[in-house]
């Protein structure tokens, strides 16, 4: 709520402002384009030959390997969330072995109560293998969308956005 001011800038280009005033129930959206700076940036100093760039391979997953780094953090999200699957399904499996020893031997307090914990855990899962699936997915998308880097400039865009119950911000991928 009030009044707010939006400034977004990047190297080499005029910086925009956007002033607004934020009203409950207002939902604002504005295109920004950014025009390119008319006075030229000082060239940096840049490395000898003999010397390697600080920044080389930077954009790059593994070195050399030309594949961007968003694929990279997409690939071990899917492993990470692979692995908590994988624990947590275990998890599942031992106390439904747990649930049927107890029910068994006629505990039924705490086989009613291991099977509370064991629908908890098959629902968390279930929800873990559906993420990771996802996650694979995007992975893959990434893998096939995102540019070699040759054109860093159009592969991706991010923009502030501002709705009645809060802001935040959004990137959106070219393909």
């Amino acid at each position: 709520m009030g009044q707010h001011r939006l400034t977004v800038k990047k190297e080499g280009y005029e910086p925009v402002v956007w002033e607004f005033e934020a009203r409950k129930r207002l939902v604002a959206k504005r295109t920004i384009e950014l025009t390119r700076s008319a006075a030229p940036e000082p060239e940096p100093d840049l490395p000898t030959p003999t010397e390697p760039s600080p920044d080389a391979g930077a954009d790059e997953g593994a070195e050399g390997s030309g594949i961007p780094m968003p694929v990279w953090i997409a690939a071990g999200a899917t492993v990470a969330l692979g692995a908590a699957a994988a624990v947590v399904g275990g998890l599942t499996v031992s106390n439904k072995s747990t649930f049927d020893d107890e029910l068994a031997a006629g505990n039924y307090d705490e086989a009613r109560s291991l099977k509370d914990d064991g629908e908890t855990l098959a629902l968390v899962t279930d929800v873990l293998l559906g993420t990771t699936v996802a996650a694979a997915a995007t992975t893959v998308i990434l893998y096939f969308v995102l540019d070699d880097g040759e054109d860093t400039e159009s592969a991706w865009t991010f923009g502030p956005t501002v709705a009645p119950t809060g802001a935040g911000a959004s990137v959106t991928v070219p393909f």
